[in-house]
Order: structure tokens, then sequence, then C-alpha cells
């Protein structure tokens, strides 16, 4: 299975937008913030990422309810893509979060998308509400 390819302008969706976009558990001023933007960058066209383990964390964290991903995901532009975790991308996910710890698995995956393993290029943007969780990762970040 061949990696995707993503056109420069992508941005990542990192879990906590994810789990912001959804109208059952988001706090109402993240809804609006999240729902909008996510909204704004379809309108214009902007190739959107999503990681398969992104969303593995925010289907937990919203205890499996993700009606607003789900149709975001199913009825969406085909700008909006899930990455999901191959046999290319597995190994070095892996030892980046080994590096750290068990709970960066998600962060490793997002950055391994962010930069498609080559920290020499150009890496795309992620976007999260937890932009700490990103210092030192060589990757841009979109704050929200």
């Amino acid at each position: 299975m061949r990696e995707p390819v993503y056109l420069p302008g992508s941005l990542i969706l990192y879990s906590s937008v994810l789990v912001a976009y959804e109208r059952v558990r988001a706090p109402r001023g993240d809804l609006r913030e999240a729902q909008s933007l996510v909204a704004e960058w379809i309108s214009a066209e902007v190739p959107l990422v999503v990681p398969t383990l992104s969303l593995l964390v925010a289907a937990h964290e919203c205890q499996g309810e993700l009606p607003e991903v789900d149709y975001l995901l199913a009825s969406g532009p085909p700008a909006v893509v899930v990455v999901p975790l191959t046999r290319q991308s597995a190994p070095a996910v892996g030892a980046a979060a080994a590096k750290t710890h068990p709970d960066a698995l998600e962060i490793a995956q997002v950055v391994w998308c962010a930069t498609g393993n080559d920290p020499t290029g150009p890496a795309l943007a992620v976007v999260t509400y937890w932009p700490d969780w990103y210092t030192g990762a060589g990757v841009p970040v979109i704050a929200l």
C-alpha cells in the first residue's frame, strides 16, 4: 500500500480539534470555533488530514459518540483524508513514541504525518488546542 501524498497547505486535525468539533461533548465556545474553522477550510478547499490515532483518541474521549465527525468523514469532500498506520509508518511512529512515553503515540503519528517522515523537508501545520504538546517536534502549529 502506497503512502498518501499531501498537497502543500494541508492541515492536520489533532484529536483535540475533533473532540471540539463534536456537539455531543465540546464546550460551546470550542464547538463554534472548531466547526467554523473546519467549514472555512473546506470552503477554501484546504486538504484536511486526520491521523488514525487522532480519530481513535477522539472516539475514546467522546465515548464512541462522534456523529459530527462521522458525518464530516462520510459525506465530506475528498479533501478530508484519514491517514492509516501502515507497514511503513507504524515502526517509525512506534519508535518516535518510545523515545518519550507510551502516551505519545498519537503525537508521534501526527508528527510523522506532518513531516512525511522527512524532518528536513517542509512540514504540514498541526491544528490543536494543546500546542505545548508539540514543542520541539519541529512542526508548525496552529494553536486554537
